[in-house]
């Protein structure tokens, strides 16, 4: 395990009013470089071709240490 870093990741549904936590795979941890690549990597692909304030967009936090 990486130092600072916990293994989960926080996800929180505003649609469905929802929250829950995953683990993040270890495999993920040694592929990508902090919390930008972690939520490149899981977060799902947003089309071009939305205006920017869709409401289905996600949007994403990461504290990189």
């Amino acid at each position: 395990m990486i130092k600072a870093w916990k293994g989960k990741r926080l996800r929180i549904d505003l649609t469905l009013q929802k929250a829950w936590s995953e683990d993040i795979p270890a495999a993920d941890l040694g592929q990508w470089l902090g919390g930008r690549g972690l939520n490149a990597s899981s977060s799902p692909k947003i089309s071009s071709l939305r205006s920017p304030f869709f409401p289905e967009n996600p949007i994403a936090f990461a504290a990189d240490l």
